[in-house]
């Protein structure tokens, strides 16, 4: 594998995921992966997660958007 992958996001989007040195994702996987936005459509890489062969991308993405919901931001968030 390059330096950049590019992969397909819960939401049915595609995001280039700069690499860290030694990172193999296997074809067919799912993975959280952690980093820091590059830009729009780019995220530097810190580490991740693989999360097996079998997951609901659409619960993902609904888990994702409760999440962000502002009904549940005090819930889940804390204010520093």
């Amino acid at each position: 594998m390059g330096t950049t992958a590019t992969v397909l996001t819960c939401d049915g989007g595609e995001i280039t995921i700069t690499l860290l040195p030694d990172t193999h994702m296997a074809p067919g996987e799912y993975y959280e992966v952690h980093g820091t936005v590059a830009n729009p459509t780019t995220i530097k890489m810190n580490h991740c997660i693989s999360m097996g062969t079998a997951l609901d991308m659409k619960l993902v993405d609904d888990t994702v958007k409760l999440i962000h919901d502002p009904r549940f931001h005090s819930m889940l968030f804390s204010a520093d």
